[in-house]
């Protein structure tokens, strides 16, 4: 099993589009819905790291998975000694933010 880490700046996106849905919808059943799949989703990660697909900003010296979480966020991430998750992800962002996000 893997050890699986957020950084601050992955865990402010989390919290931030939990919040905005929360807000948007005048409910938290969808942010519940978010929780309980990235859950799941970490689950996975700790005992298969390599299930998310390598992300197109990979180089070979940098390597960047993502692994799909519902059908419009991405939890983006790195294996060094641990997971490091570098960000959660709206997938209908723009993809240029994304890596000034990652690199």
């Amino acid at each position: 099993m893997w050890k699986l880490e957020w950084t601050p700046e992955a865990e402010m996106q989390y919290y931030d589009i939990l919040s905005y849905w929360t807000n948007h919808n005048k409910s938290n059943s969808y942010s519940i819905k978010i929780m309980n799949e990235v859950e799941k989703s970490e689950d996975l990660l700790i005992y298969n790291p390599f299930i998310g697909q390598e992300h197109y900003l990979s180089t070979p010296y940098f390597k960047i998975r993502s692994l799909l979480v519902l059908k419009n966020f991405s939890i983006i991430y790195r294996i060094t000694d641990r997971i490091e998750i570098l960000s959660f992800w709206d997938n209908r962002n723009d993809p240029a933010k994304l890596e000034r996000l990652t690199l």
